[in-house]
């Protein structure tokens, strides 16, 4: 996770600690924030894990799939 991502997050929840509700305008924009880095912060460390060492990245990948 990247800096960036985690301070989002934390932002997000101290509007939340502010407000106390997920339906307040400023919460529902820092949620969005939050959880777009956070995707950003996924694909980029998955980009560069399969460019950098492919076996640990099919190793990694192996490790998320949900096996009946």
């Amino acid at each position: 996770m990247t800096y960036k991502a985690v301070k989002l997050i934390d932002k997000k929840h101290k509007i939340y600690k502010a407000y106390k509700s997920h339906t307040h305008p400023a919460y529902i924009k820092a949620a969005r924030a939050a959880d777009l880095e956070m995707r950003r912060a996924k694909r980029s460390f998955e980009k560069n894990k399969i460019d950098k060492d492919r076996k640990s990245f099919f190793a990694y990948m192996r490790n998320l799939q949900l096996v009946p």
